[in-house]
């Protein structure tokens, strides 16, 4: 009787350990579907005003960007909407090379174009953004980076939706231009991110968003007092002012239009990748939203799981069969919501890389997270 009951507690011992691991997994799949379920349930944006009239001021913090102002310039320039309703101010950081020079040569030409030299003793991304909306004259604020790219349609897309919606602040969606299998993984993991940023913001409860493609007005920005209070991150200017706004209550709405998107260039090389997720990555212990501290958890650990079983798999054939489930659940779950985004960016192509972006997004997820545990990472020609 005693052998019975010692041997029905191993099986159940041993059958926990089997099915346990699962378990974030099968979460992770199921709050994925929930996601890529309401985002294509979410109608896109059909401006009802052709001619929404609101004062725009476009925001570009710049540092070292002498290679990528003139795109930025012909697509800022080209834009439907009226000259006279938009500036765009455009800061200098500091920067070593002719970015400073090709801005004030750009001035010349387009009167609606400020320039600005970010003065000695502030450096960084949000003081760049801080001094230019201080400047800025336009009811709405629009923030981009300046190795950005956008349609004409942009601005009057934004301006519209601002009119019909009135919120305090607009998530719009970023996409990765690729011409290679490195920079086709890059643009898959932030199709997944936006995707999952515009489904969350359709349920009330954003919890991302992206400064390359982000309006907000300008008074509910110095209501929350801006980026006071997150001035030792280097970067974070859009989630944390995000998280300002969600605190307050203000409203918070994803468009989803494609003559919203806007085009961003991937990292050219492995380091610039993994220095630019890890600084991402860093400041995940400092959010104060508690969905978002959650979700980072969540797929830290099924990361960590499968890697782990990877590693376990070598010594049985059991560990080998998890390891085949759990990545059936993630990357089936991730499939659903990438899939579901792609749809709608009209990027299917995209989809022929998925299977080694989730063969090897574990490992690159860690990297990246061990890469933020140490504290350190260049960005920008500086060392943070």
């Amino acid at each position: 009787m005693q052998q019975q009951f010692l041997m029905n507690t191993i099986l159940t011992m041993a059958g926990l350990f089997y099915y346990l691991p699962l378990i974030p997994f099968g979460i992770y799949f199921t709050w994925l579907c929930c996601l890529a379920l309401r985002f294509v349930s979410e109608k896109q944006f059909m401006p009802a005003l052709q001619d929404a009239r609101v004062r725009i001021s476009v925001i570009v913090a710049a540092r070292n960007e002498q290679e990528n102002i003139p795109l930025l310039a012909e697509c800022l320039f080209s834009q439907s909407y009226p000259n006279e309703l938009f500036e765009v101010i455009a800061v200098n950081d500091h920067s070593d090379d002719r970015t400073l020079d090709m801005l004030r040569e750009l001035a010349l030409s387009f009167p609606n174009l400020k320039v600005l030299d970010l003065p000695g003793g502030r450096q960084g991304k949000k003081a760049a953004l801080a001094h230019g909306i201080a400047h800025a004259s336009g009811e709405l604020v629009v923030t981009t980076d300046a190795d950005c790219a956008m349609g004409e349609k942009w601005l009057s897309t934004l301006a519209a939706f601002y009119v019909q919606h009135a919120p305090d602040m607009i998530i719009a969606p970023v996409r990765v231009s690729y011409r290679s299998v490195f920079e086709a993984l890059q643009s898959l993991e932030l199709s997944a991110l936006v995707t999952l940023a515009a489904a969350s913001a359709f349920g009330r409860n954003p919890v991302l968003c992206n400064g390359a493609n982000l309006a907000f007005r300008k008074k509910a920005f110095d209501e929350v007092k801006g980026y006071a209070g997150h001035e030792d991150s280097p970067s974070g200017d859009d989630v944390f002012l995000m998280q300002e706004m969600k605190s307050a209550g203000k409203k918070i709405f994803f468009i989803k239009s494609k003559s919203s998107i806007v085009t961003t260039r991937p990292q050219e090389e492995l380091k610039d990748l993994l220095d630019q997720r890890s600084r991402w990555a860093s400041k995940w212990g400092i959010y104060k939203d508690q969905t978002l501290f959650w979700m980072v958890l969540l797929s830290g650990s099924i990361n960590f799981l499968l890697v782990l079983f990877v590693v376990l798999s070598i010594f049985s054939n059991t560990f080998a069969t998890q390891l085949l489930l759990m990545f059936a659940l993630r990357s089936g779950a991730d499939l659903i919501l990438i899939g579901s985004g792609i749809e709608y960016s009209g990027k299917k192509q995209l989809l022929l890389f998925y299977l080694p972006a989730a063969v090897i997004y574990p490992a690159y997820f860690l990297l990246a997270g061990l890469g933020a545990l140490k504290g350190s990472y260049s960005w920008k020609g500086r060392d943070y």
